[in-house]
């Protein structure tokens, strides 16, 4: 690693992160057509006299080769062709599975590739689909990007991989049909999207005049730097190398969660009172086991240990300009170096332009983001991540969510936001039709001093935790035919409605070790002990 780059680091765990790719194009072959057969291709004069070359594939697609031949003997695919063999073998060396979908008439071409193409990591479409002028193409990606934006949202690369020579005109009618992509880069020819991006690349038919053109064998390695430059960085690395771990140990956790434990878990949910508390033990289970895994590897290091973080910042692609924060007057801007950040990163002692480490937390937003409102945005994105397992925002719930330990609620009425404190025995396992006080910590807005970050209705609230005990608050809810609280489904929002009939708007879940601090800080408060005692050895004792 010491001699490769931040942008080498990048590829080389996209490479391993991305498993499989799917294209449709309608004139995909594996068998090379017999050359004898062929027509001349346009603007090429007939060459007479010349036997033309033969190749035997066998039904697997392989070229058998005649002796002292050349090594690459397959003959370059034309105009819209498309070599499927070189393009299978091509991605195969770098470790990714491709499918290649030719189309047969009489077939939902749509349907057929969305059902493949919904878990690729890669979706390669041609233009020119039965001469549909990229009609197909527009469908497929409209679909597709639909479909990951109701359940919640993923990255998705798609490429269009065609003959057509002008990517702009195609870019462009993509852009109209398709309103998301309202990010053309003309000059890369990319269209972006907040969680999708679209490359176009210009196929090589086999000219040597055709010199924009990217023959199949060139391809993966166009497709893993585009997707490295769409999503790396130093967080989505190490989200990406933590999944290839997951891929990597997945038969070890098969092997250790076995068939022959079946009888434990079954008995384990028989002996409980609550049945369906079960499942969420197993998948606790299975969570730690992941967890355990992460802890034994070298995520960290491979992806943000110092010498990879001096590469990010030596990174020729990376902008200097962004290295900045507020001055210690709190208005103007400070421009910093590579060496002062690298100096920082390392835990050396802070030059004196850092200013007091008391208020860096106040000044640091527009490190690496170059302007303050676009630094505190993405503080409190993570702010949010830290701390929350789940929140509305980020996720499509299908299965409601239980009123629990942790669970942050929002008052229809009042507007205020609250916690919900209740011991987590005490959430569950509960008598049908049986009227159920819960308890509640109330949140104030804060931007000065919070506690936690929850977004409501596309913004983010600073909250800060009333932590004294006479500012908790009790609701009292009856749990129907079931042993827990469940919420009702109105719009896009779950929606507790207490006895009182109060509706509190369920926003997010704290992670467990969070909502236990809370907790710890208003039985501390419960604790304090009141001594009537000697003035004079209070004030010397501190108090």
């Amino acid at each position: 690693m010491s001699s490769m780059s931040y942008t080498d680091i990048t590829n080389e765990i996209v490479s391993e992160f991305l498993q499989t790719v799917v294209i449709l194009d309608d004139e995909s072959y594996l068998k090379e057509p017999n050359l004898a057969d062929e027509e001349p291709v346009a603007d090429e004069e007939p060459v007479d006299d010349v036997e033309p070359e033969i190749l035997d594939p066998n039904p697997r697609g392989e070229v058998v080769a005649e002796e002292n031949a050349p090594e690459e003997l397959r003959r370059p695919s034309r105009q819209n062709e498309l070599d499927a063999k070189l393009l299978i073998d091509s991605f195969a060396e770098n470790g990714q599975l491709c499918a290649v979908l030719l189309p047969e008439e009489g077939n939902d071409l749509v349907e057929h590739t969305k059902k493949i193409a919904k878990n690729a990591d890669v979706v390669i479409l041609d233009w020119q689909i039965k001469q549909d002028s990229g009609q197909t193409a527009r469908t497929i990606i409209d679909h597709i990007t639909q479909k990951d934006n109701e359940s919640g949202g993923r990255l998705r690369l798609f490429v269009i991989y065609t003959g057509e020579l002008d990517l702009y005109k195609c870019a462009e009618s993509i852009k109209e049909e398709i309103p998301i992509f309202e990010n053309h880069d003309k000059e890369n020819n990319i269209l972006r999207s907040k969680s999708s991006l679209v490359k176009l690349i210009t196929k090589h038919d086999g000219r040597d005049d055709l010199s924009e053109g990217i023959r199949e064998k060139d391809l993966p390695d166009i497709i893993i730097s585009t997707f490295a430059e769409f999503a790396g960085g130093l967080v989505p690395n190490s989200v990406m190398t933590a999944i290839n771990q997951v891929r990597e140990n997945t038969h070890h956790v098969l092997q250790r969660f076995s068939k022959e434990l079946d009888g434990s878990f079954i008995a384990h949910r028989i002996l409980l009172e609550d049945h369906e508390d079960a499942s969420g033990y197993l998948i606790e289970l299975i969570a730690d086991e992941l967890k355990s895994m992460f802890d034994l590897s070298s995520i960290g290091e491979k992806t943000v240990g110092f010498e990879v973080l001096k590469k990010y910042l030596n990174d020729e692609k990376y902008p200097l300009e962004r290295l900045q924060i507020i001055k210690k007057n709190g208005t103007s801007i400070e421009q910093l170096s590579k060496e002062q950040v690298l100096l920082a990163l390392q835990n050396k002692p802070l030059d004196k332009v850092w200013g007091k480490l008391t208020t860096l937390h106040e000044r640091i937003h527009p490190l690496f983001h170059g302007n303050i409102e676009e630094g505190k945005k993405r503080f409190l994105e993570l702010s949010r991540i830290s701390s929350l397992r789940f929140e509305l925002k980020s996720q499509n719930r299908k299965v409601p969510p239980r009123l629990k330990l942790g669970s942050i609620v929002r008052s229809e009425l009042t507007g205020d936001f609250y916690v919900c404190l209740q011991p987590l025995c005490d959430c569950q396992r509960m008598k049908a039709e049986k009227e159920n006080p819960f308890i509640f910590g109330k949140f104030t807005k804060s931007n000065s001093k919070f506690d936690l970050v929850v977004n409501y209705q596309g913004v983010d609230n600073c909250l800060s935790f009333r932590h004294k005990p006479f500012e908790t608050k009790v609701f009292n809810f009856k749990s129907g035919n079931y042993t827990c609280i469940i919420p009702e489904k109105s719009n896009d929002n779950w929606i507790f409605k207490s006895i009182e009939d109060s509706q509190l708007v369920w926003l997010a879940e704290l992670r467990p070790a969070f909502a236990q601090r809370l907790i710890h800080r208003i039985t501390t408060q419960l604790s304090r002990i009141g001594v009537d005692e000697f003035e004079w050895q209070r004030l010397y004792a501190g108090g």
